[in-house]
């Protein structure tokens, strides 16, 4: 029993300085304060998609059911530009 008494103690210390630490890992060091944490980042990516692809559909229509090569790659140059950031 007496050991008993000694371990808890012991344990309560370790847990205490374990749920004190600071939690670096969790989301980084300091990305909210400098600003390179976009939780909206993702969201306006597939918007930017979804809207070129409602945008090449009309197209598609008016050029009567297949685009041409012209407007082809015009979506394809906007679909690398969102792939790449630019958006």
């Amino acid at each position: 029993m007496k050991h008993l008494l000694l371990l808890v103690p012991a344990a309560a210390l370790l847990i205490g300085s374990a749920v004190a630490a600071p939690m670096v890992g969790m989301a980084g060091s300091g990305t909210l304060a400098q600003g390179t944490h976009d939780p909206y980042k993702q969201t306006r990516k597939q918007h930017a998609i979804a809207t070129i692809r409602e945008e090449a559909l009309k197209q598609q229509a008016a050029d009567g059911g297949k685009l041409t090569e012209a407007h082809r790659a015009e979506f394809q140059r906007r679909l690398d530009a969102v792939r790449a950031g630019n958006y």
